[in-house]
């Protein structure tokens, strides 16, 4: 099946099959054998596994050189990150964080397609075909959906057109992806989650749409129906409704999934019940939850208790068969309708992704470097599928300027610095960092590890242990001030000495997201509630919608040339001047120079210009003229800009730089 060209490496993994059961009774005793496994319910929270703080060390030696052009935008990104597969006769499609990618199997070729190819954007979310043989794509943060008709892409800019186009072959569809649309057999509902985070239905006659009004829980990515009618929209939380009814029941997460958990896919199986992954940040552990229906209520599994469970889990899906699939670390499990589970080691490998086994028991996986091709009868592996890509990984959590004038990126994989003149490429810190914070004199680190700093480009100091999860530096002293996964306000200096500045759940009820330091010592704090207050004197204030806050979720903090503090929310911008006055600005109020309503990230740069990093691209605003500019960029989550005007985004799809001659201004 698979020729000797050089696209297909053969690996050599430690693979091992165990046929072995995770008990489905609740509060089953844990064992000591790796053969067996318990379960715990919703009433037994879960411990977090400790972490080893990171160790100081000298700066490494350049790994990789990009190279940099002329062009006015240039994206490094990496596509063996495989959120979704699809197996068909000669071909395998692969959904990644940065474009899809086809392998001809017969050739041994490939072909890789971005936005220059047609798509809409890079990070995709959900791959199906349906009966006509058309080949899907969704998006993570567009109303976007693509479809290959053989020869090219079509991009639809709103999903509902596209059922409307292709309904008939989408209702007859027997491969589907719950994060497109999803339907029954002996249905003509076509069920998909709505962008603006509602479920919705169409019956070849009318829409149907499901909100908060109805019992939906926000956010709601994947919609899956049951061969009864059962629907589970997932979001927030989970939401159910048999189809045809009107008003939904919710449910919120098994209650073991921690804080910096969040749920990663979802499955409903034979039985009506809707089996739910989860991973989480920081050591903590991952696992499975499932609604029973039946009793009304969750049973959570977890590695620590159940062996043979990857640590997170990643993929959840339920085939026609009834059989259940879990990808996560290391592992897949599955488990036929009345079997016990059974798992394939896959080392040193996440698994994102499974294509259930055809015929031939080939079984393809989508991992965090490539597609895996393995029989699930004997465990050997037949393939392994990868792009050479640049040392830049995928999903970019922050972008910060250091104060050499270097770009410093943070990855799931660790820190890198680029610099902006010759390309040099340095590996800075190997463990994840979630958060960076960049200073005249210093730029600083935070993850699980730890908060660490570096002054002029010198060696990096731990001087934390603490799990940092969102990082601002103080303007009146050298102290970066960051919140812990646990919400514990902290000042942290040079020496290492730590000061305690509050909790935000017992300030304000909820984590935070973001936060900034004002010149007279005010410490803001962007919450899922409101925009928090603290004053030098420790006194906490919530600022919501009532006070002139666009929308209660609050996502980022800029502090502008004039003191001024900058707003991002989940639905719009806004300004708080130092006289309590305050200004909104949309989509329509900027003509469309902010790009999105989601802004996600917010840097002041040079000249007091305004760079702000939207769900739909970034936008700049000049202080004086109040001039808008923007570039279309899908999945903007981070910005950071160098001396010589280019702007340098952290996307989910990987790392790209825009010159300031690419932006298009607004007339």
């Amino acid at each position: 099946m698979f020729g000797r060209r050089a696209v297909i490496v053969y690996l050599s993994f430690a693979l091992a099959l165990a046929a072995c059961a995770l008990p489905a009774t609740p509060n089953a005793p844990a064992t000591a054998t790796p053969t067996t496994a318990a379960l715990r319910n919703n009433s037994q929270p879960m411990t977090p596994q400790p972490t080893s703080p990171a160790t100081p060390a000298p700066l490494p030696t350049p790994v990789m050189q990009l190279a940099l052009t002329g062009a006015p935008v240039q994206a490094w990104t990496d596509p063996n990150l495989v959120t979704g597969i699809l197996a068909l006769p000669g071909e395998v499609w692969a959904a990644t964080q940065s474009g899809v990618v086809r392998w001809d199997l017969d050739s041994d070729t490939m072909a890789r397609y971005g936005t220059a190819e047609g798509l809409a954007a890079l990070s995709t979310r959900g791959i199906a075909v349906d009966s006509d043989g058309r080949i899907w794509i969704g998006y993570a943060e567009l109303d976007a959906w693509s479809v290959w008709d053989g020869q090219s892409w079509q991009t639809y800019d709103q999903r509902e057109r596209a059922v409307e186009a292709h309904y008939d072959a989408m209702v007859a569809a027997r491969r589907t992806d719950p994060r497109l649309w999803t339907n029954r057999a002996d249905s003509t509902w076509v069920w998909l989650p709505e962008i603006a985070g509602r479920a919705e239905s169409y019956d070849g006659q009318r829409w149907r749409l499901y909100g908060e009004n109805r019992g939906v829980r926000s956010g709601t990515w994947l919609v899956d129906v049951s061969v009864d009618g059962q629907v589970w929209a997932v979001g927030s939380a989970v939401s159910t409704v048999f189809e045809g009814e009107v008003y939904w029941d919710d449910h919120s997460y098994y209650s073991g999934m921690g804080t910096g958990c969040a749920a990663t896919s979802a499955s409903v199986d034979a039985r009506g019940g809707l089996w739910v992954g989860y991973a989480c940040e920081s050591g903590q552990p991952g696992g499975l939850m499932y609604w029973d229906l039946t009793h009304g209520r969750w049973r959570g599994y977890e590695q620590a208790l159940n062996p043979l469970l990857p640590a997170q889990v990643y993929w959840t899906h339920t085939d026609q068969n009834g059989t259940v699939w879990v990808g996560g670390d290391d592992a897949v499990i599955w488990k036929d309708p009345e079997s016990p589970w059974r798992r394939l080691d896959i080392t040193g490998l996440q698994v994102r992704a499974v294509q259930e086994p055809a015929a031939d028991g080939l079984m393809w996986l989508g991992t965090d470097q490539g597609l895996v091709a393995v029989s699930q009868r004997t465990g050997a592996v037949q393939a392994h599928l990868r792009i050479p890509a640049p040392a830049i990984p995928p999903n970019v959590l922050d972008v910060a300027t250091a104060p050499d004038g270097s770009i410093w990126v943070a990855t799931e994989r660790g820190v890198l610095s680029v610099d902006v003149s010759t390309g040099k490429l340095e590996s800075i810190y190997p463990d994840p960092i979630v958060a960076l914070a960049g200073g005249p004199h210093a730029v600083w680190l935070a993850g699980p590890g730890g908060v660490s700093y570096a002054v002029d480009g010198g060696d990096l100091y731990q001087v934390s242990q603490a799990n940092v999860r969102t990082l601002t530096l103080s303007p009146e002293s050298e102290a970066a001030i960051g919140c812990t996964l646990g919400g514990e306000l902290l000042r942290i200096w040079p020496d290492g000495t730590e000061d305690t500045v509050g909790n935000v759940p017992a300030l304000f009820g909820a984590t935070a997201k973001a936060l900034a330091v004002g010149p007279d010592g005010v410490l803001w704090v962007a919450t899922g509630v409101g925009l928090g207050r603290i004053s030098p004197e420790g006194e906490a204030q919530l600022l919501t919608v009532d006070d002139g806050l666009p929308n209660n979720d609050v996502l980022a903090l800029a502090l502008g040339p004039e003191d001024e503090l900058w707003i991002g929310t989940r639905n719009g911008l806004a300004r708080l001047r130092t006289d309590g006055r305050w200004t909104r600005f949309t989509t329509q109020s900027t003509e469309g120079g902010l790009r999105s309503m989601t802004v996600r990230d917010l840097t002041v740069g040079p000249g007091g210009m305004l760079w702000i990093a939207t769900g739909g691209g970034i936008s700049s605003r000049e202080p004086e003229e109040a001039d808008w500019a923007y570039y279309d960029l899908a999945g903007a989550r981070a910005v950071a800009m160098d001396a010589q005007g280019n702007a340098w985004i952290g996307t989910n799809a990987g790392l790209v730089r825009v010159a300031g001659t690419a932006m298009t201004p607004v007339p």
